[in-house]
């Protein structure tokens, strides 16, 4: 393979043994991910040097060969100072994460090391707790060892990075994306392309909901990275549940379903080791918002019965219960629902997230609607979309419409009306904007509906047959079963 930034910018700092013994792999390599493996499986088939070791302990750790990190830690972790011991460690029991870099600091390892070392600590302090001191004292060691060694300039990208990601979570979002694309100009200038790759899927992460063709765009960017850098596989566990949150955001809902159950099929392959975390629950909200209730009931039950994760310990159970309450609605279990509701929202209070209160609001919504009482529905999906997020409101708005048009009793003077009232001309206004094929097909699908009970059937013909069109896109596959559907209430009507 040709030199590549990815690889050589940590050979710059380790002795001339290890560095000729990574070059003659480089060379030997028909890839990034090609080089990685051959470097690591190196060090697992003979007893290696210290440094050659946790090199390829950090090659590893760059392109998230989680498998190769475990046999590492496995192999070396009790007798190395510097590899991290939680690579092995299978146990539910935290990792003292905090203890181990003290212990690895104490040998006063060189300041490359002690930067990636604050990096992990801080990693590990955010998955502990969002926004401890810990995280900003480890970020600030890595600050200043970047201030007091200009040769570290090749690893700002990094801490960019994190930094990035606490802005964001401040509510920050523009600040954020601007460190990110310094970062990402850094590392297109040190050819570190395995970092430029992390770099666009974090931007994808966090316009996911607000932008999906931008996110889609940057998906797309490192899949390309992916494959010219050798990384298996082309598409991650994280990239795929990222693109199934955007295909959510534009109503795509086959292309998301397929994305999380392909995710979900990932965390058996050896190595990945992240559990399944937010996928069950996210399988469960497409198949509630396809009508597939049922299928949506065993997903969501799986949910609320997985372990807990710290990170998104706050949301995660509320955000599981509400998806099993509207689940269970929607099979007509009432009672259920309205239990599992009662849940979520004692959660909810506790967890102080805006977004799970509105999305309680919207499960109550769910409830009502299933009931038959559309007053109090339309109340409660109003209240949601007043609360104001971003990736709820044009969901929120087809259930406001579903409701009005429920509501809608057709008269002499509302018989030439183009909408039911406010909320279809707002749904109608938000479609035209941007790519987003399946809540345009449910709007046409509102509007049919709509000219069905005004008696304007030429119209409702030419609708339908646009939806039609639109759901020969097998991403919105799904629209054909809802046009079935509505068919057949037309000829039983």
């Amino acid at each position: 393979m040709e030199p590549l930034g990815s690889v050589t910018i940590h050979l710059q700092f380790v002795d001339e043994e290890t560095r000729e013994r990574a070059l003659v792999l480089m060379d030997q390599s028909h890839s990034y991910g090609d080089f990685v493996r051959r470097i690591c499986w190196k060090v697992l088939e003979e007893d290696a040097g210290l440094m050659l070791v946790f090199l390829a302990h950090r090659y590893a750790f760059d392109a998230i060969e989680r498998d190769l990190l475990r046999r590492i830690s496995q192999k070396y972790g009790e007798r190395h100072p510097l590899i991290p011991r939680w690579d092995a460690d299978e146990s539910n029991e935290p990792f003292d994460m905090a203890n181990y870099v003290q212990e690895a600091l104490s040998i006063d390892p060189d300041p490359w090391i002690q930067y990636y070392l604050y990096g992990h600590l801080a990693d590990r302090a955010r998955t502990d707790s969002i926004g401890s001191a810990l995280e900003e004292s480890s970020l600030e060691k890595m600050q200043q060892l970047l201030d007091m060694h200009p040769e570290l300039a090749c690893y700002e990208p990094q801490l960019l990075l994190k930094r990035s990601e606490v802005i964001r979570i401040d509510g920050h979002l523009e600040e954020a994306l601007a460190m990110v694309d310094k970062a990402m100009a850094l590392a297109i200038r040190h050819d570190d392309l395995a970092l430029l790759e992390r770099l666009h899927v974090r931007i994808a992460y966090y316009v996911r909901s607000q932008d999906p063709q931008t996110a889609l765009e940057h998906l797309d960017q490192s899949k390309r990275l992916r494959q010219r850098l050798g990384i298996i596989p082309v598409q991650d566990y994280s990239v795929l549940n990222i693109r199934g949150i955007v295909h959510n955001a534009t109503g795509e809902y086959n292309a998301a379903l397929a994305c999380f159950l392909e995710a979900m099929n990932q965390t058996d392959v050896p190595g990945t080791n992240l559990g399944i975390r937010f996928l069950p629950a996210n399988i469960s909200s497409v198949y509630n918002r396809m009508g597939r209730h049922a299928e949506a009931l065993e997903y969501a039950r799986m949910a609320v019965e997985l372990r807990l994760f710290i990170t998104d310990a706050g949301v995660y159970k509320p955000y599981s219960h509400c998806h099993l309450a509207m689940a269970l609605a929607g099979v007509g279990r009432i009672d259920e629902a309205l239990e599992h509701l009662a849940v979520a929202q004692e959660l909810s209070l506790k967890s102080g997230s805006d977004r799970m209160t509105a999305l309680c609001l919207i499960t109550s919504g769910f409830i009502e609607e299933a009931e038959g009482d559309l007053i109090s529905a339309k109340k409660s999906f109003e209240d949601a979309l007043a609360i104001g997020i971003p990736q709820d409101q044009i969901r929120t708005l087809v259930d406001l419409t579903r409701i009005e048009l429920g509501l809608f009793t057709p008269t002499e003077d509302n018989c030439a009306d183009e909408t039911s009232g406010p909320w279809m001309r707002r749904l109608d206004k938000e479609v035209a904007t941007g790519e987003r094929p399946g809540f345009i097909g449910l709007s046409l699908l509102l509007k049919a509906e709509l000219r069905r009970k005004q008696g304007r059937h030429e119209e409702e013909d030419e609708l339908l047959r646009e939806v039609k069109e639109i759901a020969e896109n097998p991403n919105v596959h799904f629209l054909q079963d809802l046009l079935l559907q509505l068919l057949r209430v037309s000829q039983n009507g």
